[in-house]
This record gives structure tokens, sequence and C-alpha cells, in this order.
């Protein structure tokens, strides 16, 4: 059998139903279903933000792997982000980089997804 590290993590986790409701990282309000780039992620309507999960990064086309490499072209590590909303461990905050813009993107290394809010998101799926 073969599992990807985001799959790991998903079988290690306990059930998010057991948990409750996903939590925004950023302000704690409780995360909605939202179809976005074909794909349904959580978002947050309060903060404008949303939260891929591994397998919905892939489908929206955001390549993980080289957006936070630790090589020369991945986007930099800043610091702890907030909470992931599937595994409650604390996500790293990066800076990506497109077209000479900055801006802030949180990665959650415990489970693989993404969470960027809604203005990035756009310059996030054509990195």
């Amino acid at each position: 059998m073969f599992v990807d590290a985001g799959e790991v993590a998903e079988l290690r986790a306990p059930a998010t139903a057991a948990r409750g409701p996903k939590k925004c990282p950023s302000c704690a309000a409780t995360l909605t279903p939202k179809r976005v780039h074909d794909v349904d992620v959580d978002a947050c309507v309060a903060c404008a933000a949303f939260f891929y999960e591994h397998r919905e990064a892939e489908a929206a086309a955001i390549d993980t792997e080289a957006l936070f490499a630790s090589a020369p072209w991945g986007a930099p590590a800043t610091g702890m982000g907030g909470a992931c909303p599937c595994c409650e461990v604390a996500m790293v905050r990066h800076r990506a980089e497109l077209l000479g813009r900055a801006f802030p993107v949180e990665y959650a290394r415990c489970c693989g997804g993404v969470w960027v809010g809604e203005a990035e998101d756009l310059a996030l799926v054509h990195i």
C-alpha cells in the first residue's frame, strides 16, 4: 500500500466530526464549504480566506512541493501561523512572491494543507 504524507496525517488525526466544526486559524470563526476553482474548500466568510486540504490544493493546481520547497525558489518561512483547521497543529507562515508582489501563505506540515487569503488565492493558483 502506498500513502502520501498528507494521507498519513489524515490516518493519524482523529476524525474532524469528533472535534467539531473546523475553525478559522485567523479569527476562530467556523469555516464553511465553498466552491473555488472547481474545488470544494473550507472558507472563512469573516476573513475572506480559504483552506485547501492537500488533495484540494492539488486539484486546484497549487504546486505545494515547489511553493514550500527549501530550495532557493521556495517561499521562505517567516514564522509560525495559526492552527491547522484539520489537525489543530500550528502552520508555518511563508512569504510567496509572484511578479514582484509578495503575499503571505500558511502551510500545514501536518497534513499538507494551505491557508491563503482570498485576494492572494488568485495569484497562488497561477504560481
